[in-house]
């Protein structure tokens, strides 16, 4: 087992296993939420515009507003 700097468990770790991130998990899956994590104002900035863009493309075609739909 190894656990990377940082990083912080509270459950057992099979053998040969590599831990990140607190709470730990494996060490792939956290170092892709890492690179994805500082690109997220400029994600956030993207979905507001693509939302934008479908609401106005269904209000064009009639389409009513989904908001709100299976609460």
């Amino acid at each position: 087992m190894i656990l990377t700097a940082q990083s912080a468990v509270s459950h057992d770790i099979p053998p040969g296993k590599m831990i990140s991130g607190s709470p730990g998990f494996d060490n792939r899956v956290w170092l892709r939420a890492v690179s994805i994590f500082q690109r997220l104002p400029e994600l956030l900035k993207r979905l507001d515009r693509l939302e934008k863009r479908v609401e106005s493309q269904a209000a064009d075609e009639g389409v009513p507003d989904q908001e709100g739909v299976g609460q």
